[in-house]
């Protein structure tokens, strides 16, 4: 795998129509084309602009590139998986959760 950081692009608005139209924009500049998306992952956080079939961006995506792999970000699902931990469980001090993992 390879990771490439083109550019930083500042968004007219942040609806799923503006986000694919300035990602191809930036891509082409860059000479990604169309010919070579069929090779791209799009890995997006769980928002609903990026992934909902609302349509997201994935969804806009994937009805131009059939072919393209959409994935939630393995990094973002821990940190919701770890929010909606701390929800559930709480502890005021990390003696009290080390008390408690000693326990079990």
């Amino acid at each position: 795998m390879h990771t490439v950081v083109t550019d930083m692009i500042k968004l007219p608005r942040a609806d799923a129509d503006t986000i694919k139209n300035e990602l191809l924009g930036c891509l082409d500049k860059f000479g990604f084309g169309s010919n070579y998306l069929h090779f791209i992952c799009f890995a997006a956080d769980g928002a609903s602009t990026m992934l909902s079939t609302n349509p997201g961006v994935a969804t806009l995506l994937v009805n131009d590139f059939p072919d393209l792999l959409v994935w939630h970000c393995s990094s973002h699902r821990l940190q919701l998986a770890v929010a909606d931990t701390g929800k559930e469980v709480r502890y005021d001090t990390i003696e009290e959760f080390n008390m408690d993992s000693k326990a079990e």
